[in-house]
């Protein structure tokens, strides 16, 4: 089994890139914390959505380039 838990919240120095690659290697992770992280916008939203099929549990606060477009996604 893979990461089934996953807190990168307030990491303030890993970029959306970074990130967006991370997201398509999560495919068992049920929980994911990055909140306040200010790079993340709705297309890593999107990614998580197709990625991370076993996710119960986002949250994304204090992300302010998430908008209502990512959050419908999931």
């Amino acid at each position: 089994p893979g990461v089934r838990r996953l807190n990168l919240s307030s990491l303030y120095n890993v970029t959306k890139e970074f990130a967006d690659n991370l997201f398509y290697c999560l495919d068992d992770v049920e929980e994911l914390y990055l909140s306040e992280m200010d790079e993340l916008d709705d297309e890593s939203v999107e990614i998580i959505s197709t990625c991370c099929s076993k996710l119960q549990r986002l949250d994304v606060s204090e992300c302010p380039l998430i908008g209502d477009a990512g959050v419908s996604q999931l």
